[in-house]
């Protein structure tokens, strides 16, 4: 995100160069235009491009234009209409996602900072993200930094300088701006930059990839400065090959920290790792270290990670460490620790009560122990905090199925069809609900669509021969459960088949008919022994006469 704004983002600054540096009129309309457009695409990149007309305004006072009292007085109604413009439309797009424009300051309630407090640390972090720039070592970069809050000016006493000299870089690139342009740009373009996301926003306080579109122009100033030390020593060549030897080993250790960071974000694991090392008193990289872990099958590790996650004291958001419960919960619900895995979706829930997929698993568990009704209810809930939500709709689905109730079933399966995880398992279930409502043609279309991926399941071609044969067509029932015997391998499968269909519990509205397949399944496999019977017999003949080919 912070990269696409970027690179939409100097587009704007160079079509708006060219719109002013142009004197053909058509071409004039032309970069104008797609300087808005950039500017569109980089707001939708990431809101903080928001800042690029002010940033273009300042390029048309500061490097465009003469800086004269006049200009600046000719200029200021326009910096009114570019301010109240971004005002506006910041406004209008928080008023579309929440309906109040003042919505924003409501995220502090769940952040472990206050709006003072957040301003007051902005400028340490500033200066924190300078001194990244001048000195990027790797051991001082990471994806998750560790940042003390400030409380009041004196507490760090660091705030207070950082503030003071945030100030006086300002004042100075006001000051020198007339004698000064390109440096005062440069200084004004960073610190404006910085605005929305280091100001009133209730966003994490710190992120590297904040200084992206900032640091654009940050070295621009270091390089006219070594420009005017390598002229001012013109005449000391010794003095002229320090600077560049300066220069070069300096740009080798540049070089020499981004292969090395390359190394930390070689992949997850690498990456969170390194952010745990850095920062041992976050939560968020031991969470992310056991999701890394949890996806990959590790499950002993992922355990030891969201368990340390737990034990730390700084978090981004006060509950944050709901998706660690409910995470750990998945664990020890996938390890068949019931027990273990409700108690933690107890814990996710007190803190997040407003999490669709706890409820959704609570359910799936509750259902496990034959508590039907009571699962029910969880899904209810869930469904309420998410219509969407893809798992609640699927096990809502089956559970409307055992029930008897497939015009429900349907409803909520129908939401699944377009999703390609749970495609083949949703048309098998449609063409069950279409079996309980006796439309038998809808079923056969659903559940021939349900093998079109995998032709060997055998599920469906159990519900296949029952629709075949209540539809009267036994021929193909015939053939359908001639073809189910066949794919049968061992008798273990066999016997886990029939002691579904003759399940009395309340899946058995889900399985086939015993009294029609049973049947059925039995002439299958007496035709089958037949043909077995008839094609030994065959083969014994044939191994006969091998003999007396041998014998002669």
């Amino acid at each position: 995100m912070a990269s696409l704004a970027g690179m939409f983002y100097i587009m704007g600054m160079y079509f708006y160069l060219i719109f002013r540096t142009t004197e053909t009129g058509d071409k004039k309309v032309l970069f104008l235009l797609l300087c808005f457009v950039s500017f569109g695409m980089a707001f939708g990149s990431k809101e903080n491009a928001a800042i690029l007309p002010l940033s273009i305004f300042l390029y048309e006072i500061l490097l465009l234009q003469e800086i004269t009292g006049k200009n600046i007085r000719k200029n200021l109604n326009v910096f009114f209409i570019v301010t109240g413009a971004i005002l506006i439309l910041g406004f209008t797009y928080i008023y579309i996602q929440d309906g109040n424009i003042f919505s924003f300051l409501n995220g502090y309630e769940k952040r472990p900072f206050t709006l003072t407090e957040r301003l007051l640390t902005g400028p340490r972090i500033i200066i924190f993200y300078i001194l990244l720039l001048l000195y990027p070592v790797p051991n001082r970069l990471s994806i998750s930094h560790s940042f003390q809050i400030s409380t009041s000016l004196l507490d760090p006493i660091s705030t207070s300088l950082s503030i003071f000299l945030i100030a006086g870089a300002i004042g100075y690139a006001i000051y020198s701006a007339r004698k000064r342009p390109l440096l005062s740009f440069c200084i004004l373009f960073f610190f404006l930059n910085h605005a929305i996301e280091s100001t009133i926003f209730p966003l994490e306080l710190i992120f590297e990839h904040r200084n992206y579109i900032p640091s654009m122009l940050f070295f621009v100033p270091i390089v006219i400065g070594f420009f005017y030390l390598f002229n001012y020593y013109s005449a000391k060549k010794p003095m002229q090959y320090i600077l560049l030897s300066f220069v070069l080993f300096f740009v080798i250790g540049l070089g020499h920290s981004t292969f090395m960071r390359n190394f930390t974000w070689k992949n997850e694991k690498s990456l969170w790792i390194d952010a745990v090392e850095k920062s041992p008193d976050l939560f968020r990289p031991h969470h992310n270290l056991g999701r890394y872990y949890d996806d990959n099958g590790y499950k002993e590790e992922a355990i030891f990670e969201y368990q340390k996650a737990l034990e730390k004291p700084v978090t981004s958001r006060k509950d944050e460490t709901f998706v660690t419960y409910y995470n750990l919960g998945k664990i020890y619900g996938e390890l068949k620790d019931y027990n273990k895995a409700l108690h933690l979706y107890n814990r996710a829930v007190a803190i997040n009560p407003d999490f669709a997929p706890i409820y959704n698993n609570i359910a799936g568990i509750l259902d496990r122990e034959g508590k039907h009704e009571l699962a029910y209810t969880y899904l209810v809930k869930a469904i309420k905090l998410n219509p969407n939500c893809t798992e609640v709709n699927y096990n809502l689905g089956i559970h409307y199925l055992k029930d008897g109730q497939p015009d429900m079933a349907i409803f909520h399966l129908n939401k699944l069809a377009n999703k390609k995880l749970f495609r083949d398992k949703v048309f098998l279930y449609l063409g069950i609900a279409y079996k309980q409502k006796g439309q038998l043609g809808r079923a056969v279309i659903y559940l021939k669509n349900a093998l079109k991926n995998n032709p060997r399941n055998i599920t469906p071609h159990l519900h296949l021969a029952e629709v075949f044969h209540r539809a009267g067509d036994y021929k193909q029932a015939k053939q359908e459960a001639e073809q189910l015997i066949n794919l049968i391998q061992d008798k273990g499968t066999f016997s886990k088949i029939l002691d579904d269909i003759l399940r009395k519990d309340q899946s058995n509205t889900i399985h086939p008919s015993a009294t029609i397949i049973i049947s059925m399944m039995k002439d299958a496999c007496i035709k089958k022994s037949e043909t077995l019977k008839e094609w030994s017999e065959l083969l014994s003949q044939k191994d006969l006469w091998l003999k007396e080919e041998h014998t002669k």
